[in-house]
């Protein structure tokens, strides 16, 4: 760019007497021309063609902003006759655009680093485990392993573990259940009783159960049954792959327990109980702690998978083992005891308790129920007229005609001021509010 533009252009006489310039004075230095100082539009006005202080205001760091020069179109120059002008290329002002110019690489840099500083971390971690485990090593055997071998098993094991973590979950979801929604039955094994018409020579239907192998379920007949149609009543084979079908002979009605072979389990039978309500079964299901309780001669005991006695039948009631504990009672008291028949907190201290649940089982005392922990502790006050077990961390509890629900630290969710309006999608909780209205 030339300097002495403005020295040429005040000595020509550029622009003479006109309708569009206010005075002469004022066009003694050039014309003025007009920047853009900003993106919002304001004007800054400098003389001539002189870009000095255009140039010291756009040394600034090229990473900061950059300078963009564009030929101005919108401004007409007056043609004087005889002038000689000398202008920048084009013979045009210059219009100068500042533009900030905002990077994400700052963003990125630093998401790049959180993994950067993760991984090393991980990697330093790792390379501490392997030399503690080498030191450890040689100061029981006095011999030094090489440490990337001890790295490679930490890797494999930390692999291992993860693929137990997703795959185990994964697989006790699949478990199929012993009943569905609506009682549906959801069949455990390969084994499906049914029902088929026997003949037994009397001319008259008879049916009789029998187990058919679930591959053949679609396409076999009773010709091609696994275990024969000889039992009055049949139910499904459990996870422990036996079963409990009722016989009747001379003597009467009794249940036993067979396996997939159609073999007696153990040497006891237990005969439909006259105590039981009509319709109950002498027999509880095997639970996780692989107990199931029995009733034999109007007294309940329990009974293993093998069909061994493990609590003598000398009780008055008991229950399913959940959670490793089930509630039995005599006379005119009841407790909590574990699988080996121990005693959980007192015996003699309850006239009613409810199965365990969420870690915690109901227990009333003198008309008035609260809750204990696995070690016989009462944790929750002993204050409510009537509680439920816990579903899912909460219990409902009435106290005179309201009720509530609370969860395992006995704190109140729902203390409502109303009679009955409580509206709860939960067949326990249903059933509760039903039975205590």
């Amino acid at each position: 760019m030339k300097k002495n533009n403005k020295k040429d252009f005040d000595n020509k006489n550029l622009i003479g007497n006109t309708d569009n310039v206010e005075s002469q004075n004022d066009l003694s230095n050039g014309f003025d021309d007009l920047m853009y100082d900003s993106l919002d539009g304001d004007y800054q006005y400098f003389d001539g063609n002189e870009f000095d202080e255009v140039e010291e205001k756009s040394e600034k760091s090229a990473s900061e902003e950059y300078l963009i020069a564009e030929t101005q179109e919108n401004i007409i120059l007056p043609e004087v006759e005889g002038a000689e002008i000398a202008l920048v290329e084009d013979n045009r002002p210059i219009k100068v655009r500042e533009i900030a110019v905002q990077s994400d690489t700052t963003k990125v840099n630093a998401f790049d680093l959180f993994f950067l500083r993760l991984w090393a971390g991980m990697v330093s971690l790792l390379g501490y485990t392997a030399n503690g485990i080498n030191y450890i090593f040689y100061k029981i055997f006095k011999h030094k392993l090489p440490v990337k071998y001890i790295k490679a098993f930490l890797v494999a094991l930390v692999i291992i573990l993860l693929l137990i973590m997703i795959l185990v979950p994964a697989t006790a979801n699949s478990q199929p259940k012993s009943k569905g929604d609506g009682g549906l039955v959801v069949f455990e094994s390969n084994m499906i009783p049914v029902q088929v018409r026997v003949d037994d020579g009397s001319g008259d239907p008879v049916y009789k159960w029998g187990y058919l192998e679930k591959k053949k379920a679609s396409t076999g007949t009773k010709d091609s049954l696994k275990i024969p149609a000889i039992y009055e009543e049949a139910l499904p084979f459990n996870r422990y792959d036996i079963a409990w079908v009722r016989v009747r002979d001379e003597k009467g009605h009794y249940w036993q327990l067979i396996n997939k072979n159609g073999k007696r389990v153990g040497d006891r039978m237990y005969a439909v109980s006259n105590s039981l309500p009509i319709g109950v079964r002498p027999f509880g299901e095997f639970t996780d702690s692989k107990l199931a309780w029995v009733n034999e001669n109007g007294k309940f005991g329990y009974i293993d998978i093998k069909g061994n006695v493990k609590i003598n039948c000398d009780l008055d009631v008991a229950g399913d083992f959940i959670e490793g504990i089930a509630r039995v009672g005599r006379g005119a008291y009841q407790w909590f005891i574990d699988k080996k028949g121990n005693i959980i907190g007192r015996a003699r201290d309850y006239v009613e308790v409810l199965d365990f649940s969420c870690g915690l089982g109901a227990v009333n005392q003198g008309g008035r129920w609260g809750f204990i922990n696995k070690k016989g502790k009462e944790v929750i006050e002993l204050k409510y007229d009537a509680v439920s077990r816990f579903v899912d961390g909460y219990a409902m509890v009435k106290m005179g005609k309201t009720f509530g629900l609370i969860d395992t630290d006995g704190n109140l969710v729902i203390n409502t001021q109303w009679f009955y309006d409580i509206v709860i999608n939960n067949s326990v909780f249903e059933e509760f509010i039903e039975n205590h209205k």
